[in-house]
């Protein structure tokens, strides 16, 4: 695994821990404990996609603001590797 795989994992474990998390809110909004939990995890995740954006290329389109020029389309997709296959 590359680095910028490595990476890219780490951001879709976030994603994932959001998402369940989310729907325990759904279900539970008063528990302390899962929206700390919650909040600890966005802010990961925020971390990760800023670090992701700042070495290989932004991952949304929010990230895209920060671009000198439009470079959307120049890098590999997220799904992609470096060699052009799929990840």
């Amino acid at each position: 695994m590359t680095p910028r795989e490595a990476l890219l994992e780490k951001i879709q474990v976030q994603c994932f821990a959001l998402n369940d998390l989310c729907l325990f809110l759904d279900t539970h909004p008063a528990n302390a404990d899962a929206l700390a939990a919650f909040q600890e995890c966005l802010q990961n995740k925020q971390k990760l996609c800023a670090e992701f954006a700042s070495l290989y290329t932004p991952l949304t389109l929010e990230q895209m603001g920060q671009q000198e020029f439009w470079s959307w389309v120049n890098d590999p997709w997220p799904w992609q590797s470096q060699a052009g296959g799929t990840v």
